[in-house]
């Protein structure tokens, strides 16, 4: 396969993947987006609890972050939602794999 056959086959594959991808992915999230801008007070949405989560963070990395999500064209809300559950889901693993508590009784906290 040469160069441009190769390109147009990568190309091809990556145009397949976006497709997919996007009807996998669709703009459910908008609609929630939307609802919670709405309701800025409420806690609740259809039977969810929602809490507002605030941190302090450098400009540059906020600028960084809005880029990001502005390229990808994804809520801030969204973005840092997946990015703490998987935040998380890396802690829960590394926390299992070491087992911070192996040595920790009930007597040696006492």
């Amino acid at each position: 396969m040469n160069n441009k056959q190769k390109t147009h086959t990568d190309y091809f594959n990556q145009y397949i993947q976006h497709k997919a991808l996007a009807f996998k992915f669709d703009d459910s999230d908008k609609l929630l987006d939307m609802m919670l801008s709405q309701k800025e007070n409420e806690e609740q949405i259809g039977g969810v609890k929602f809490k507002n989560v605030c941190a302090k963070l450098t400009e540059q990395l906020v600028d960084r972050m809005e880029n990001t999500c502005g390229v990808l064209q994804i809520s801030k809300r969204k973005f840092i939602e997946l990015a703490v559950i998987e935040a998380l889901e890396r802690c829960d693993a590394i926390i299992e794999e070491v087992d911070p508590f192996e040595h920790r009784t009930v007597e040696s906290e006492n």
